[in-house]
């Protein structure tokens, strides 16, 4: 008879994110996403996944470096990350305007000048049936049209992001591979994004 399969902390904890589709964002990728942001004059910072607050943190570094404040803001649907935020460096100040929320469900069309994200990637498989409808009525209210069934939560981050920009704004979004290649919903990729 074999013994059950004991797995170390790290891969336990690892899981449980997994399951939340959290995976976070290295310092130079976050400081590189949010100087494109501010290369375009933006002072207002919107994270739909704050996490651990890797973008918060990269707009407090940067802007000591140019001299600027950014106002930071987002929403985090998971409240225990908000203190991994704490942990890493951030203030209750950086985060007094996160919202637990969800984003997706509750973003608004045209109110942000300035989204950066690297949204929490949970396959499809992973997904509630319940959820998958919510998705499904949100994408076609947004683009008046449903995705491929094989679509990850990150995709519908994306569009929701599109969708939330102000007229002249910018969007820094980390993406995978298989969203890039079009596979999954390749019309999106060929939309008008002034549309959203």
């Amino acid at each position: 008879m074999r013994s059950p399969i004991r797995h170390s902390k790290a891969w336990i904890e690892r899981e449980a994110l997994r399951e939340k589709g959290q995976f976070w964002t290295p310092e130079w990728i976050a400081e590189a996403m949010v100087a494109y942001l501010a290369a375009g004059g933006h002072q207002t910072l919107f994270d739909p996944a704050v996490g651990a607050g890797a973008f918060f943190r990269a707009a407090k570094t940067l802007g000591r470096e140019i001299g600027k404040d950014f106002a930071l803001s987002g929403t985090e649907i998971d409240k225990a990350a908000l203190s991994e935020a704490i942990e890493s460096g951030l203030s209750h100040e950086d985060l007094l305007h996160v919202r637990i929320g969800d984003f997706l469900l509750e973003s608004s069309p045209g109110t942000i000048e300035a989204v950066v994200a690297n949204p929490p990637y949970i396959r499809h498989h992973r997904l509630s049936n319940g959820l998958k409808g919510k998705l499904r009525e949100f994408c076609f209210k947004s683009i008046d049209t449903t995705l491929d069934g094989r679509a990850g939560l990150h995709v519908y981050f994306l569009i929701a992001g599109l969708r939330s920009l102000s007229s002249g704004g910018r969007l820094a979004f980390i993406s995978t591979g298989r969203y890039c290649g079009g596979r999954v919903c390749p019309e999106t990729l060929e939309m008008d994004i002034h549309q959203l």
